[in-house]
């Protein structure tokens, strides 16, 4: 794997366009924190398809792309709960540390 051929194509990417992907990346995160989780999947999965045409065709994006994932609303949905699912691990991760490092030592 050439990881520095990728960091140079993505580097590329966003020089050429960075209104749509900074911008719209911004935006899509912001959308994403307003549904709750509930459209993560739709909205990063338009993302990265965005992502995936500009590398593969060199086709120009656009904001339009961005919400090109809605288009596959029911295939990337599920990604909500795998979300879901996450973020309560990682609560019940703090809550089991809570516990040890909660208590002063005497």
């Amino acid at each position: 794997m050439n990881f520095q051929g990728h960091l140079e194509s993505v580097f590329q990417m966003v020089k050429s366009q960075p209104l749509v992907l900074i911008v719209g990346g911004l935006l899509i995160q912001i959308m994403v924190a307003f549904s709750l989780g509930i459209l993560a999947g739709p909205l990063l999965g338009g993302y990265l398809l965005l992502m995936v045409f500009y590398l593969r065709e060199n086709r120009i994006p656009s904001f339009n792309d961005l919400f090109a994932g809605m288009n596959r609303f029911g295939a990337l949905f599920p990604y909500f709960f795998l979300l879901l699912l996450v973020f309560v691990g990682i609560l019940a991760l703090i809550k089991s540390w809570s516990g040890k490092f909660g208590q002063v030592v005497k």
